[in-house]
């Protein structure tokens, strides 16, 4: 940890939300992204070596009274060795109902890694472009959607996919149906800088608060709009925060 990590722990508590699981590897550089943004589409640079590439092993044992809601990870915890073995072991040992967020940001992504992250899984994630690489078709219709999205069951077991297109809106393939949300629209918009993490935090805390599958869904288009409405991935107005699941 360092000066950076050490303040975004400090503002995690003062928001009342828990800490104590946080790694502090003090050999290590807090890890960071470097967003850059031509017209309306955002790159990222990650540097690498950075202590999320070195995350160890929880101590789970604090929890068995509580047990777990949801196992909630992404596809860019793999890129480091350790933080990947710790991620695996995980979902070997937490029987939860598990969201995978799949972000493939080359050289950051290894197609090896998805018998592990996907098979088991009871919600993915994905961008309708990563969706068109993994399965080698192109989506422009429902039908495709539904092809490509039965590409990656086929493989890697039955969940339930989440498709972003951006300004296109959302599609969700349930089944074998699709539920299709437009892009809910933005005051001012300024960046979609964790608009996908927006999108997966609303959905979990709807689903989570016993809301209907499309309210949860609505709710992610929402508060991932919202998003795009603040500079930067992480609103420090609380008030981004109110009303984000309905």
């Amino acid at each position: 940890t360092d000066g950076p990590g050490d303040r975004a722990i400090d503002s995690l508590e003062q928001r009342g939300l828990e800490s104590a699981c946080i790694q502090r590897l003090p050999e290590f550089t807090t890890g960071r992204a470097v967003a850059t943004q031509i017209g309306g589409e955002v790159s990222y640079r990650l540097p690498t070596d950075m202590a999320y590439d070195y995350i160890g092993p929880p101590s789970l044992e604090r929890f068995q009274d509580v047990g777990f809601s949801c196992l909630y990870h992404g596809s860019l915890a793999c890129r480091g060795e350790v933080s990947r073995q710790t991620l695996f072991d995980l979902i070997d040992a937490i029987d939860a109902p598990r969201y995978v967020d799949v972000n493939i940001r080359q050289p950051h992504f290894d197609l090896a890694w998805l018998p592990k992250l996907l098979v088991g899984a009871d919600w993915v994630k994905m961008s309708g472009e990563e969706l068109e690489f993994l399965s080698g078709i192109q989506v422009d219709s429902d039908s495709s959607l539904v092809q490509a999205v039965e590409q990656l069951r086929s493989k890697f077991g039955h969940a339930t996919y989440l498709t972003t297109f951006g300004d296109q809106g959302t599609a969700a393939v349930v089944g074998s149906g699709v539920t299709r949300l437009p892009a809910e629209p933005v005051t001012e918009f300024k960046d979609s800088i964790g608009a996908g993490d927006a999108f997966s935090a609303a959905f979990i805390a709807g689903t989570l608060a016993g809301l209907t599958f499309n309210d949860s869904l609505k709710s992610a288009c929402k508060f991932a709009a919202r998003v795009c409405s603040v500079a930067g991935g992480t609103p420090q107005d609380l008030a981004v925060y109110k009303g984000a699941i309905e």
